[in-house]
């Protein structure tokens, strides 16, 4: 929210961009005080939480469908 290169309300545009692609995913979480290179370790921390958290939820989602077979 403290980006002053990308304005946090585009965020909002880039989420409903990628909803209408075919494939992928899109999650969005905005970081309170984040500047544009997340330059604080506060902002840093809850970035690579945030990302990995996802990232492992991917991995969980692929592995539950790799057993089913159609």
């Amino acid at each position: 929210t403290a980006d002053e290169v990308v304005p946090v309300d585009y965020c909002f545009l880039y989420q409903k961009m990628f909803w209408l692609r075919k494939e992928g995913s899109c999650d969005k979480e905005v970081i309170l005080q984040a500047d544009h290179t997340f330059s604080s370790r506060a902002a840093r921390e809850q970035l690579f939480d945030i990302t990995f958290r996802w990232i492992d939820v991917l991995g969980k989602r692929r592995n539950d469908w790799s057993l089913w077979t159609i």
